[in-house]
């Protein structure tokens, strides 16, 4: 990340010449913004929650010692389970009951259709030609359907049966490999898992996409990892341009900086397996039967022109199509079921992340902006507003309370709230009962296949209920309201964002009870009809209505398939008796913020992990 410090900038733009011209009109605009909106659906509104600031809403509030989804839990507590925030110069609805969230994904499906835009997704996401975040429109449509009619059908997913179970069986070999090495007197292997998910993951991804099995070395392959983290990093950024686009050409913190660098990285592996599928097609290698996803998508889009597609061409929809895929599977690598902390997590892509990190650290900074946008004497800011604003007893009236340390982080900070009994390891019953089903249906005698999986009930049980406390993201997905509707009896206003608290649902006492325990016995009693594939609205880890994630088929057969290989191969323990620390972290991607080690030893007989072939 650059070094960037946006006050000084500030001060040496205070002191330019052109200052009090463009500064008198952006705060112009700004305040046309806000009379506009606020005279727009002025009538029966959602309860606003209190404690917004001038300029930037409710962000301060999201950067707390408590992660945003528990915030925003608290607030509706206090306001209901429909209320409104504002993030700069944007509106917010969050909504944090199921049947409210229903109301939003089938009533008004259609009026939530759209992505709020992003500087992320418009220089990392080919220009917003990555559908699944992109806008909607006829371009979203046609790949949308090429995706699900295509790429990720249940057919297309059934033909790449063997080289999910070929790649996942190799690396439960490597695994056996590692401990046989490395057991010492004990039989014991201590180790940390995620290199393990996070190998198995990309290998995975790469042969699905190019029809090759990734073969570089640990060097390299870390370093693609690394580079797939750094986009998720930075796709949770909600930068200042976002909030305020008008600042964009400032780059604040350096983040559009980052994520140019980023978007290079990517474009360039990317290209490379492009080309490689060209000289493939080219010489006539590529069979119907054997064609993977770069296969099929050339072939869907042959003769395409780039008027049909949103003015895109060919190799910008497939580069950042199979970045859609890509990204899928290595969050589904990065499920840690064995953890020591829950897995770090942000409100969503677009619409939290850390906006100025830790260049603003108090109120006066914020005033430093606040004196350029709305300038003493300025026809448009009087200097009796502005100076109420400015002054430290203005700030007090607005915010009451001791002085704060804070910045504009969405996402960042950590919390002292723990959720009890969540992992496999700190339950070790439920992990043996996984595994006597697995001797039960699969034996001791040979791997599990993916025609396995549907007899697992309890391992399927145990998904949904780490997909109940550990959804990929607790605030979905942000959506854009285009056209002015009704939520819950309320008048929402075209342009507002819409985020749905699922950490709040997920956890309504009034449908799970016990909600912070990590019970998968639920999901074959009270809650045995409850699937996560969108239209049981009390659980909607993958969003719903037309937007739904298009991977939820492949990512769930990927993770029940890994879960049960690994359980099934090797025992799977504490190293200690001390119990698995819980407390919640931040992020985007799905890493731990401490490395957490296992103790593993073989439950099978050696021929079976060494008769398996690459």
């Amino acid at each position: 990340m650059p070094s960037y410090h946006p006050i000084s900038t500030l001060m040496e733009f205070l002191n330019s010449n052109a200052t009090a011209t463009t500064a008198g009109i952006f705060a112009f605009l700004v305040c046309l913004h806000f009379v506009l909106r606020k005279n727009n659906g002025r009538k029966n509104r959602a309860p606003a929650a209190a404690g917004a600031w001038p300029l930037v809403g409710h962000l301060r509030l999201l950067r707390g010692p408590q992660l945003p989804h528990v915030v925003l839990g608290s607030m509706a507590d206090k306001y209901g389970p429909i209320f409104r925030i504002r993030l700069g110069v944007l509106q917010a609805l969050v909504v944090s009951d199921w049947k409210i969230a229903k109301e939003c994904y089938t009533t008004n499906d259609k009026a939530f259709l759209n992505r709020p835009k992003s500087v992320a997704m418009e220089v990392m996401g080919y220009n917003y030609a990555m559908f699944g975040l992109g806008p909607f429109g006829s371009y979203w449509r046609k790949m949308r359907k090429i995706s699900t009619l295509e790429l990720l059908s249940n057919h297309r997913v059934g033909m790449l049966e063997q080289v999910r179970e070929s790649e996942v069986q190799a690396s439960i070999k490597e695994l056996y490999g590692t401990w046989k090495k490395n057991k010492g007197a004990t039989n014991i292997l201590k180790m940390e898992m995620k290199p393990w998910f996070g190998r198995l993951a990309l290998k995975m991804a790469v042969r699905m996409l190019t029809g090759k099995r990734y073969s570089c070395d640990e060097h390299e392959s870390g370093r693609t990892r690394d580079v797939l983290r750094k986009f998720l990093e930075l796709a949770g950024t909600f930068t200042v341009s976002d909030a305020f686009p008008h600042l964009r050409w400032l780059d604040m913190g350096g983040y559009e900086t980052a994520m140019r660098k980023t978007a290079k990285e990517i474009d360039y592996f990317l290209e490379s397996w492009m080309e490689e599928h060209k000289r493939k097609i080219a010489s006539g290698q590529v069979k119907d039967e054997q064609q993977d996803f770069l296969d099929a998508m050339f072939s869907t889009l042959e003769g395409a022109s780039s008027k049909d597609y949103g003015g895109y061409d060919i190799e910008t929809i497939v580069k950042s199509t199979c970045l859609n895929l890509l990204l899928d599977l290595h969050l589904v690598g990065s499920l840690e079921i064995f953890v020591t902390r829950n897995r770090p997590r942000t409100s969503n892509p677009l619409v939290a992340g850390p906006v100025l990190s830790d260049h603003w650290k108090s109120p006066q900074d914020l005033l430093s902006l606040g004196r350029w946008i709305y300038p003493l004497g300025s026809p448009t800011a009087p200097g009796p507003l502005i100076g109420h604003w400015i002054c430290p007893q203005g700030l007090s009236e607005i915010a009451p309370g001791p002085p704060i340390t804070w910045s504009l982080d969405l996402y960042s900070g950590f919390t002292n709230s723990r959720v009890r009994n969540i992992d496999l390891l700190s339950n070790n019953h439920v992990l043996k009962k996984a595994q006597a089903e697995l001797d039960i249906h699969v034996g001791r005698k040979r791997q599990v296949q993916e025609s396995d999986l549907k007899n697992l009930v309890y391992l399927q049980a145990i998904i949904k209920e780490t997909l109940r406390l550990h959804p990929p993201s607790v605030l979905l997905p942000a959506r854009e309201s285009m056209e002015d509707c009704v939520v819950g009896g309320y008048n929402i206003p075209k342009g507002t964002r819409l985020v749905v608290n699922l950490w709040k649902i997920h956890r309504d006492p009034s449908v799970w009870p016990d909600p912070c325990e990590f019970q998968p016995e639920r999901f074959l009693t009270s809650h045995k009809d409850v699937d996560v594939m969108g239209q049981h609205f009390e659980l909607i880890p993958f969003g719903s209505g037309r937007r739904i994630c298009p991977g939820i088929t492949l990512s769930l057969q990927v993770v029940h398939f890994i879960l049960a290989s690994l359980i099934h191969g090797f025992e799977i323990t504490k190293p200690s008796d001390e119990p698995v620390d819980m407390t919640e972290s931040f992020g985007l991607s799905n890493s731990k913020a401490i490395p957490f080690r296992v103790l593993l030893a073989p439950r099978l007989s050696s021929y079976l992990y060494e008769q398996i072939t690459e």
